[in-house]
């Protein structure tokens, strides 16, 4: 038993006990599970409480996960959580496989087909029950197979076959119809086979307790499930800004030249080459790489050019800055030129006083990089802020996205006036209802947009798949395409009716697209939207944050007058803001009159 485990349970009983002293952002979660799980909630309270979170948590009585979901009326649904933690032990929910006589591997599959189907129809009554809230379903480990004695692993007596079968079974359920952004496979087994799984076990605290997992277990669960959350709740990085000597590759370019640098197949310069791989497959994944380095630029491009240990281009890098300035001044840079907060970059150095001078300056993420170029590829591909929790097709096409925006500020240097760089852009966009294909990445928008974010107010998949269900509510993405290429989904609205009158409740933009006017035509086809469905006046508010100021003057520009409260604007029918030369709008559907958003 770790000394780790330990004191997360003391920790994570006084911050139960406590309560919430500090006012941290509270997430109400409650536990289901086929087993005694009485130290996963003070652990997950520590867990959380890492992340900045206040856990308030519900533990379920022993095994009574089905009764409190089939139950309308069980203390589950009065808890109203925002989340629910689902873990049926493979013992529990398959006795038949270990008790014995051996199942046939037919018996097998249709008891594996039969306990799926109920899994699924469980968690679709659950969701629908609680229509805000995100399941967690616990992938369990397979600690050991029915008949371990039994080497084969096809064979029916080891029951091996089949109760994989199941696992593959369960990391499908997420991504099926329904699923999508309200399932979360916190996947334990895959994680225990890593670290072996028959250290979360604890045979003296099952027969004693009744419990499967053991203390270590059960702080290895707390920890994986607090890290699905920081996930889905926290901001994640955007930017990669990395150093080049000693960082990229072995060796200062200047000194060294690029010819004597170390960087190949073998040895150390293997390991500087895997590094770059990790930032190009970190790229492929839809972060920005960046260089900021001090160095002489020329000597520089010449190891990207002439060594052909390279793994990474200069094509790859969104940005970059090569010279002699103070770090932090270039990061500043890239952040403006990118139009992205600096507090979104993760800065690369193997230099110590560098980052040191960079942590103090600026909110980005400085991790202390291993001084040994080996350890470097690993500690890249476990660096927390850089994962996530899925891609969208923005994320895969968004480093192409940024060449084609190169393309755009050429064309608006070039141009005479806006209206001449609207003209060539030949801007094109579609308003669309929310659907499940776009749900996922509406929710990104939503936790991500900081600039052009009228209301900032964070909606995850759980709760705007529960807004595509209510009648009174019409949500809308907006896709933008122009002459240089595909800007994919950089929109996002909630519209709110009731009665004759409706309220914007989200108005948001990609900052990538900001200042070409497609905010102020989204908000023009928004209010014709409303009149349509028999509205007559609107409302449209902005809740001022330390980086939403920009928009502070949207709605009085587009016409709509001070509603008497702070922040409140008012617009009544039949007058609709004019729309912008330089955007041409299609709305796919105009009479939100059915739920859901979509005509009938």
């Amino acid at each position: 038993m770790s000394k780790e485990a330990v004191r997360d349970l003391a920790d994570g009983r006084r911050i139960l006990s406590s309560g919430n002293p500090d006012g941290r952002p509270e997430q109400r979660l409650a536990v289901l599970g086929s087993f005694t799980l009485d130290h996963l909630p003070p652990m997950l309270a520590a867990a959380f409480a890492r992340l900045g979170l206040h856990l308030v948590p519900r533990l379920a009585d022993f095994n009574q996960w089905r009764q409190e979901i089939l139950d309308p009326g069980s203390g589950l649904y009065a808890f109203k959580p925002d989340a629910v933690v689902l873990y049926a032990a493979l013992e529990d929910l398959f006795p038949d496989f270990y008790a014995g006589p051996a199942l046939s591997n037919g018996e097998q599959s249709r008891r594996v087909t039969a306990e799926l189907a109920s899994l699924e129809s469980l968690a679709g009554r659950l969701l629908s029950s609680l229509p805000g809230a995100t399941l967690y379903l616990v992938v369990p480990p397979l600690a050991a197979p029915p008949a371990p004695f039994v080497a084969g692993s096809g064979e029916p007596f080891r029951g091996q076959a089949g109760l994989e079968a199941f696992l593959a079974g369960l990391r499908r359920l997420p991504v099926k119809p329904g699923g999508s952004g309200r399932i979360v496979a916190v996947d334990l087994d895959f994680h225990a086979r890593g670290r072996g799984s028959l250290r979360l076990n604890d045979d003296r605290l099952w027969y004693t307790a009744r419990m499967r997992l053991g203390l270590e277990g059960t702080k290895a669960l707390s920890d994986l499930i607090a890290y699905y959350f920081e996930l889905a709740v926290l901001p994640r990085a955007k930017v990669v800004a990395v150093d080049l000597d000693n960082t990229l590759w072995g060796g200062i370019a200047g000194e060294d030249g690029w010819e004597n640098l170390e960087l190949g197949t073998e040895g150390i310069g293997l390991a500087f080459q895997d590094f770059q791989r990790e930032l190009l497959r970190l790229k492929a994944a839809g972060l920005l790489l960046a260089v900021c380095s001090k160095n002489d630029e020329a000597a520089a491009w010449e190891v990207f050019e002439k060594n052909r240990g390279m793994v990474l281009k200069r094509s790859d890098f969104a940005a970059f800055r090569i010279n002699w300035l103070d770090k932090s001044e270039n990061l500043r840079s890239i952040a403006k030129e990118l139009s992205l907060g600096v507090d979104s970059f993760v800065f690369l150095d193997d230099d110590p006083i560098q980052r040191a001078g960079v942590a103090a300056q600026l909110p980005a993420t400085v991790p202390e990089l291993p001084a040994d170029p080996t350890l470097r590829p690993r500690f890249l591909r476990e660096l927390r802020p850089l994962h996530r929790l899925s891609l969208t097709a923005e994320d895969a096409g968004r480093a192409k996205q940024y060449e084609e925006r190169g393309q755009r500020e050429a064309l608006r240097s070039s141009s005479g006036s806006l209206l001449e760089f609207l003209a060539g852009l030949k801007q094109e966009a579609l308003i669309e209802p929310l659907s499940e294909a776009t749900l996922q990445r509406a929710a990104q928008l939503c936790g991500k947009t900081n600039q052009f974010n009228l209301t900032t107010r964070r909606y995850g998949s759980a709760e705007l798949s529960a807004m595509m269900k209510e009648p009174s509510v019409r949500a809308y993405t907006l896709t933008l395409t122009d002459a240089f290429g595909d800007n994919g989904i950089v929109g996002f609205a909630v519209l709110r009716l009731a009665g004759a009158e409706a309220e914007i409740d989200t108005l948001l933009m990609s900052c990538r697209v900001l200042g070409r006017l497609v905010e102020d035509a989204f908000a023009a086809s928004l209010v014709e939207i409303a009149w349509e469905a028999g509205c007559r006046v609107i409302l449209g508010r902005h809740i001022p944050t330390p980086k939403n100021g920009q928009a502070k003057d949207f709605y009085p520009k587009l016409g709509f007058e001070p509603a008497g409260e702070e922040g409140l604007y008012r617009l009544a029918s039949p007058k609709t803001p004019p729309r912008p030369d330089g955007v041409q709008i299609t709305t796919s559907a105009k009479s939100p009159s059915a739920p859901g958003g979509s005509p009938p």
